[in-house]
Parts: structure tokens; sequence; C-alpha cells
């Protein structure tokens, strides 16, 4: 199974289509909560897959994010 972690491609359209269907829109209204957001996310997926049990691809325009990730990804012991 796969997963696609986004944030920031596709802001507007969600905000518009929350807006049509009249519920919240999903989108974090502080760039601070994206982050953490996003970290957190990461930091789950990386230990759901370091069991062995599948792989993950992240892939971010933000530095701050990649190198986190990067960092974490370090932390999980190689399968043979």
């Amino acid at each position: 199974m796969g997963f696609k972690l986004v944030r920031g491609a596709y802001m507007s359209s969600e905000r518009k289509l929350a807006n049509s269907l009249c519920v919240e829109s999903p989108v974090h209204n502080r760039i601070n909560d994206t982050h953490h957001c996003f970290n957190k996310c990461a930091s789950f997926m990386l230990d759901e897959v370091s069991t062995g049990g599948g792989g993950l691809i992240v892939a971010t325009h933000n530095l701050e994010s990649g190198t986190t990730v990067s960092y974490a990804a370090n932390w999980i012991p190689k399968r043979e």
C-alpha cells in the first residue's frame, strides 16, 4: 500500500472545495501548524515502515521538513 503526504500544493482547490461543500477546510491556517502536522505524519509513517511492512517515499520542497525526515530515517535499523 502506498501513501502520498502533501502540503501546500492543493491549498486553493481544497479551500474552494470545502467552501462549496459547507465543510471546514482541511488546510491549516498557520504555517507552523502545517510544519508540525507534516513532520508528525512523516514520523508516524517512518515508524510504521521501520517494522518491515512496506516502504515510504517522502518528497517536500521544505528544507526543514526534508532535513527532519532524513535525520529520522537514518535512525531506522537496516533490514537484512
